[in-house]
């Protein structure tokens, strides 16, 4: 189906990379300059320039993740890149080295490189994203928190008492105002 040096590409390759967005189902595939974009029925072809592409899923050829975004701001309402965003940056624990698809300086810098359609929204969106967001919900959830006033929060942080002892992981914590916020339930883990 893909041709040598073309690869899944904008909100399908997040979608690959496990991003929990909600975007059209259309399949995306980008082409290096000077080949010409596929055009078939159900995928949108676009011309890129030259890339390395990224790490691959199931030996699936794609666009690097920074790219992928970059890609997608176009497309992508800002919660939705700010939950792909939090995605990317997130530690991958399945992983033997615990690396994220991506880090900040890379996104940053792709961004940063881009004239593309949507690129503000980006930068917008890459102004609230944060390591350790584990789920679409939690991103949405700290997003409506932010509009209140209350994006000072630690993500995924042990407590312990004042003994030592362990009480719990929490996805949300505020220190200061001793606050602490945890979304919980089935539909954490199935809600897309």
């Amino acid at each position: 189906m893909l041709r040598p040096g073309e690869a899944f590409s904008h909100t399908t390759a997040l979608l690959i990379l496990g991003c929990p967005i909600h975007c059209s189902p259309s399949l995306h595939v980008s082409t290096p300059l000077p080949a010409t974009p596929h055009r078939r029925t159900n995928m949108r072809g676009h011309s890129s320039q030259p890339f390395l592409p990224g790490a691959g899923v199931d030996e699936l050829p794609l666009v690097p993740a920074p790219l992928a975004f970059v890609q997608s701001a176009g497309m992508l309402p800002f919660a939705e890149l700010v939950v792909a965003a939090d995605h990317l940056l997130l530690p991958r624990h399945r992983f033997s080295d615990g690396s994220p698809l991506t880090d900040s300086v890379e996104l940053s810098t792709c961004v940063a490189r881009s004239s593309a359609r949507g690129v503000r929204r980006a930068r917008a969106a890459l102004s609230f994203a944060r390591s350790g967001s584990e789920s679409r919900m939690e991103t949405l959830l700290r997003l409506l928190m932010a509009q209140h006033g209350l994006d000072v929060l630690d993500l995924q942080i042990d407590l312990h008492d004042a003994d030592g002892v362990w009480i719990g992981r929490f996805d949300m914590v505020d220190p200061v105002r001793k606050l602490i916020i945890e979304y919980d339930g089935e539909q954490h883990r199935t809600c897309l």
